[in-house]
């Protein structure tokens, strides 16, 4: 049995939360987040349209890792670690409708806008796979890309895969028609996952083994800016606003960065304040809300509730299991998140 026993894919600690269970045993109340915003209600109230409780669970395949949304179809789609499979979820019935074999220790995952192909970083094995989603999932190809290949970012139209290299240095360009790498952008080490803003015009990079953020121009696939942020980063997401969420395991924290300005605008207490270690996090559809998946050291595993008007934290809904992916269905009526120990998807809803 391989579960937990990672040797690219734990490493990987701020790539994709590959190791968040790894670092818990040090995450616990000693850090100091006194300038942090306290989150204190502990279920999420009903406030306007915002996801507030538990609706379901849905079995998966073994060590559910990372979530992600089909665009225009009723479909999510998980990586399962241990079972080196991708597994596909129908999002009206939510039962899963099939799954495919990848191979070893898949990680990163995201589905063209037209919601026909995936792609998938499987670390162990060196390579991006991609999968037909018109029918039954089925491998249609694979590039070669080195470094333990993790979390994937497709450019807004579509035409090039973004690929971070944890185990070095470097984002590889590809072109998706040809299906193959047409550029290397160097980075910082270990650069960790990737979001978009909302014009397509930058894309941001977290540092899973540095303290900064990288900003390349999608334009000319350069590196612009580097923001040091003092921590690393486990997960970014990017509200339509241009608000930039990043977790970080080992503080307990989640920093919101301005990406106008690239100067931070929030810094909200998670871990060291309410018991969560911030793994991934979700924008709503209609941006008003994140929801950040938290894995439970001293309280249960939850899902964090934030406003982004206030950025403050207005509710937390407590789950089972351990906790990693996090993504919301393509009408924004519930998110599914990974629990990597209960081989399943948990349903939220309202």
């Amino acid at each position: 049995m391989r579960r937990l026993l990672r040797t690219r894919a734990t490493a990987a600690i701020g790539v994709l939360v590959a190791g968040v269970i790894v670092l818990a045993a040090g995450c616990g109340g000693d850090g100091d987040s006194s300038d942090a915003t306290t989150a204190t209600v502990e279920t999420a109230p009903a406030v306007d349209n915002r996801l507030d409780r538990v609706v379901a669970e849905i079995e998966v395949g073994e060590e559910p890792f990372i979530v992600a949304a089909v665009p225009t179809r009723d479909l999510v789609l998980v990586t399962d670690l241990t079972d080196d499979t991708l597994t596909v979820v129908d999002t009206v019935n939510r039962a899963v409708v099939g799954a495919v074999e990848v191979g070893e220790e898949p990680a990163g995952v995201v589905a063209t806008s037209d919601g026909t192909t995936a792609f998938v970083g499987v670390t162990g094995d060196d390579s991006v796979v991609r999968v037909d989603l018109t029918d039954e999932p089925r491998v249609t190809g694979a590039i070669n890309i080195p470094d333990g290949p993790g979390a994937l970012a497709l450019s807004p139209d579509g035409s090039r895969l973004y690929v971070s290299r944890f185990q070095g240095a470097q984002i590889d360009v590809v072109d998706v028609a040809a299906a193959e790498v047409v550029g290397t952008i160097d980075v910082t080490e270990g650069p960790g996952a990737l979001a978009f803003t909302p014009d397509g015009e930058r894309l941001y990079v977290a540092g899973a083994r540095t303290e900064d953020v990288t900003v390349i121009d999608a334009a000319t696939d350069t590196v612009i800016d580097t923001v040091d942020l003092g921590k690393n980063s486990g997960w970014i997401a990017i509200t339509p606003g241009g608000d930039a969420y990043l977790t970080h395991a080992r503080e307990g924290e989640i920093t919101v960065l301005d990406t106008d300005t690239n100067t931070v605008r929030a810094e909200l207490a998670s871990g060291n304040r309410t018991g969560g270690i911030p793994a991934t996090a979700a924008v709503s559809p209609d941006g008003a809300t994140v929801y950040v998946a938290s894995f439970g050291e001293n309280n249960p595993s939850a899902v964090e509730v934030i406003d982004t008007e206030t950025t403050r934290t207005v509710g937390r809904i407590p789950l089972a299991g351990a906790v990693n992916g996090i993504a919301i269905a393509t009408d924004g009526e519930t998110a599914y998140i990974a629990d990597r120990l209960g081989d399943e998807l948990t349903v939220i809803g309202r």
